[in-house]
């Protein structure tokens, strides 16, 4: 198991090299000038010199300078845009905003969809599993976009249950991870749905119903742990990206969170900041990744890392 680890870490490093080499070559041919995109325009001497300063007119000392200040200090440089700020200050007040929303999206996921998906296998092709299947088709189609102006507008400003916008206390917490949980719901749904119908049918659980052991026993106990493998599998990704790439449900609801950094980082072409978000959302992606592989050894004995 250490030795699968120590691998996979390898491998997560060689992965994160790859995507800031690639972010990277990405943003220095993107048109624009990081130190001209607001309406007051300097004078061209002006941006020379800070181009000079931040070394962005030499691509390969940026690139080896940046790659080692983020290596050696976990350092991510100064925001071009927010000047007074440095990337690490700005990730330091946006990641916990993202990382909450994210995780309380998650759980609502799971402590809905996995009870809906077992309910729905359990009375399959009954109106318990047809009204689960309609969920599921009206949480996949329906952009996040969409459900989270509905969600302002009929608990924000009908009903006035929460508020429209902004960051502070739990209210603001509420609509935001509902919005954002709600694909995620609907897909752990289905795969356990999908799941549960796939291990119902096999011949030990079978054999439990024969056996005579209580209904509940037989899914729960038997057929439920391997039935949850492929929403083990799923949750490692979706959770990396409900705590990190919640970019639209950010800027919908007004939160200040990396979403809406990350946007606002590209429209100003903000190096640093886009850098350093992407970066950190690919280390979360990598090690919730290897969480997920771990966690599929110690929830089924028959799989073994090596």
């Amino acid at each position: 198991m250490t030795r699968f680890i120590l691998t996979r870490l390898a491998l997560g490093c060689g992965s994160l090299l790859a995507i800031y080499t690639i972010t990277f070559v990405m943003i220095i041919h993107t048109p624009g000038n990081p130190f001209q995109v607001s309406e007051r325009q300097m004078p061209e001497e002006v941006v020379r010199a800070l181009e000079a300063r931040y070394d962005i007119d030499n691509h390969a000392k940026y690139y080896v300078q940046y790659a080692g200040r983020v290596l050696t200090q976990l350092d991510f440089g100064p925001s071009f845009q927010y000047r007074e700020w440095t990337v690490n200050q700005i990730l330091a007040d946006a990641l916990p905003v993202s990382l909450t929303i994210g995780i309380v999206a998650i759980l609502i996921a799971v402590l809905v969809g996995v009870p809906m998906g077992v309910l729905s296998a359990v009375r399959v092709n009954t109106w318990v599993d047809h009204f689960g299947l309609g969920l599921v088709l009206l949480g996949i189609s329906i952009p996040t976009f969409v459900s989270g102006t509905a969600l302002l507008s009929v608990f924000g400003v009908w009903l006035k249950w929460a508020p429209v916008g902004g960051w502070g206390g739990v209210e603001h917490l509420i609509l935001p991870s509902v919005c954002l949980s709600l694909p995620f719901l609907a897909y752990i749904t289905r795969l356990t749905r999908v799941g549960m119908l796939d291990v119902l049918g096999s011949d030990y659980i079978r054999t439990a119903r024969a056996k005579g052991l209580p209904p509940r026993v037989v899914i729960w106990k038997h057929a439920f742990k391997n039935a949850f493998l492929p929403v083990l599998s799923y949750l490692g990704p979706a959770t990396a990206h409900a705590m990190t790439g919640s970019f639209v449900v950010e800027m919908v609801f007004n939160v200040p969170g990396m979403g809406t950094y990350f946007v606002q980082s590209i429209q100003n072409l903000d190096r640093g900041l886009i850098m350093g978000v992407v970066l950190v959302f690919s280390a979360v992606l990598i090690l919730l990744n290897l969480v997920v592989d771990v966690l599929y050894a110690l929830v089924d004995p028959r799989i073994r890392v090596t």
